[in-house]
């Protein structure tokens, strides 16, 4: 596609502003903190991560190259990512990323634990929110600029839709701190193991098929979902607040118990599309994957991002082909 003038110096000014963005100085999450925030992993680089990395690299999803902007294209595209850049942001300060999550940092974490998993959610929800509240002034920063020609109105609805997001997150953000800090089993965790599989993903979900609750302060159902991969084993593990899991989402999860290998495949695609915003993989499997298979993904993606169904699922595996066909679900 070949852009006009005017177009290209559009893009030019919004990738200013991210790169503007991306470089400033962050402070940390933890409450009356002011020292700046490092990029913290949310998942562990080396004990976790290691068991995906090939040549010092993975594969995540991240933002298109704004230069080569297509509205018939996606804004998202798989990268080859560097162990430090992997599944982190700057959310903590280098004090409280090393003492608030020491036990998860630890070689072979134990993923059993209530507080371990608690950690886990704790760094995802914030992880989530950070995304959000950059989002915001990514669209603050663009209603502000004069040299933009720009429809207000959808930038103001988006603004919204991220609000909204902001609010739940922050609020679960709380109830999961306050967990931390006083421990009373309000958190339930479900815990799933298979064979293992180069994939990785820690991020909050949303399942709220209850429409009244869109415009509602109330908090919507949903929760976090880590996948893990640790020596020979993939460990899924679902967490919620205990009274939040509304009918259809309990019926979600429930279809990944006891999955057979062609309902897991489903399953991870459908979770990868549409359920949750980031994930990673091996470069062997990225590079496994059809490219036909590529297509579909970002094709049924892009439907979900124009239709907000929940008990819309995906009918294709994603990640068909080499090893995939010798992933052996029964071990």
């Amino acid at each position: 596609m070949t852009l006009t003038k005017e177009q290209r110096e559009s893009i030019q000014i919004l990738k200013n502003i991210r790169h503007n963005l991306h470089n400033r100085r962050r402070e940390c999450m933890v409450e009356d903190c002011k020292e700046k925030a490092i990029n913290s992993h949310l998942l562990q680089r080396h004990g976790i991560l290691d068991n995906i990395i090939e040549d010092g690299h993975m594969i995540e999803l991240r933002p298109n190259d704004m230069f080569k902007w297509d509205p018939k294209e996606s804004p998202i595209e798989f990268k080859l990512i560097g162990l430090n850049n992997a599944i982190s942001h700057p959310l903590f300060c280098n004090c409280h990323d090393t003492e608030i999550f020491a036990d998860i940092e630890k070689n072979n974490p134990d993923l059993y634990a209530y507080r371990n998993r608690l950690l886990f959610t704790y760094r995802a929800i914030c992880a989530d929110e950070y995304k959000k509240r950059f989002e915001v002034e990514f669209i603050d920063r663009i209603i502000a600029s004069s040299s933009l020609r720009i429809n207000y109105h959808d930038m103001k609805y988006a603004k919204l839709g991220y609000m909204a997001g902001i609010k739940d997150l922050s609020q679960m953000r709380s109830l999961v701190l306050d967990e931390l800090n006083f421990p009373s089993d309000r958190f339930e965790f479900v815990h799933l193991e298979y064979p293992y599989f180069p994939i990785y993903a820690s991020s909050p979900y949303s399942f709220e098929t209850d429409r009244d609750k869109y415009n509602s302060s109330d908090l919507w159902d949903g929760g976090v979902v880590h996948i893990i991969p640790l020596k020979e084993k993939l460990h899924i593990i679902w967490g919620y607040l205990k009274g939040a899991l509304n009918r259809d989402m309990n019926e979600y999860i429930s279809k990944w118990k006891n999955a057979d290998k062609k309902t897991l495949g489903l399953l991870l695609t459908d979770l990868f599309c549409q359920r949750i915003e980031g994930f990673g993989m091996s470069i062997s499997l990225y590079r496994s994957i059809s490219k036909n298979n590529i297509r579909k993904y970002f094709e049924f993606q892009k439907t979900t991002y124009q239709t907000y169904d929940m008990n819309r699922y995906a009918d294709f595996n994603m990640f068909e082909g080499d090893i995939w066909n010798t992933y052996n679900i029964s071990e």
